[in-house]
């Protein structure tokens, strides 16, 4: 379980089956061993270690809800959806379970789903909009062109602009402890806030978000990264690379399982060499009017992009 908490699903499923080795009827070992699986992105072998868990213990609400999800994912849309109502039965004001019910329901009774979105628009809180990526990849840029855009930000202005980030870095300081508070969060409805990828798995459930992802060369994410820290920008640090790829990895099979997120993947390399285009992209995930494009544009510095490869 604090593998789990780590993000360490690899290490987790090796104790795990060191457990089950011990103990075959420990319905948590099960549970836990599916949401492990299900974070990497294998959903047949996680849908049969939560079947084995409700086999053992079917009041555990949440291997209902996961099961729903691994089906949802393996594209067994009835079996979903029967997990699923199995969960709410359990949690009826679950909002990510009835936004993934409502979507599933579209195909097969639109009549029940459009009751089921009208649940979800009264139950919800809110709406963030969330910038995130690794630390240097482009995360203070997207929030000058958000907030160029005439979108509110969620900013407190504590760390100032440097040389490192002229136009500023467009922070909210409790962000930086999400880990153990997010009460703060109903500030951001309606608003951008920038968290950094490795917070995002904190982001409360009662809202929904629309997430821009920045992607970025690695090499530059590094190279950016070492001399914002006054070091060696010539040596290069391949377990910092490697933990990178992995957060990266699982950031992204993370998505995939979030029904109450919609995410926009954008590229810091053709943000600052082709702005127009992925402006377009913007404007059409976060509804922006398109006459608001030029000054997008004009927020992009382009002399900024200093650590090329």
């Amino acid at each position: 379980m604090i593998y789990i908490q780590m993000d360490e699903y690899e290490k987790a499923i090796e104790s795990l089956k060191k457990e089950l080795i011990i103990d075959e009827n420990n319905p948590m070992a099960h549970f836990h061993m599916g949401l492990s699986l299900l974070n990497l992105g294998f959903y047949q072998e996680a849908a049969n270690s939560f079947l084995d868990c409700i086999g053992l213990k079917y009041s555990v609400p949440p291997a209902h809800y996961y099961l729903g999800v691994s089906l949802f994912k393996m594209n067994q849309p009835k079996d979903a959806i029967s997990a699923l109502s199995v969960f709410l039965s359990f949690a009826p004001s679950n909002l990510k379970a009835r936004i993934l019910l409502s979507n599933l329901l579209k195909t097969t009774d639109p009549t029940l789903a459009k009751s089921y979105s009208q649940q979800i628009n009264n139950m919800k809180k809110g709406e963030i909009i969330i910038v995130s990526g690794l630390p240097r990849s482009g995360t203070s840029m997207m929030m000058q062109i958000l907030d160029a855009a005439g979108i509110d930000i969620l900013t407190d202005k504590i760390r100032n602009a440097d040389d490192n980030n002229p136009k500023g870095y467009y922070e909210f300081e409790p962000v930086k402890n999400m880990a153990k508070d997010v009460s703060w969060f109903d500030q951001a409805n309606g608003k951008a806030v920038k968290v950094i990828a490795q917070l995002l798995k904190f982001l409360p459930d009662g809202f929904t978000y629309k997430v821009i992802f920045m992607k970025r060369n690695l090499n530059e994410v590094l190279t950016s990264q070492q001399k914002m820290l006054g070091k060696d920008t010539k040596t290069f640090p391949m377990g910092l690379a490697e933990i990178f790829k992995k957060d990266v990895a699982r950031i992204e099979n993370w998505f995939q399982i979030q029904p109450n997120m919609e995410v926009l993947y954008a590229d810091y390399g053709e943000l600052v060499s082709n702005p127009e285009k992925e402006m377009d992209k913007i404007c059409d995930f976060l509804h922006i009017d398109p006459s608001l494009k030029p000054a997008m544009i004009n927020s992009v510095d382009s002399s900024l992009h200093r650590n090329k490869f």
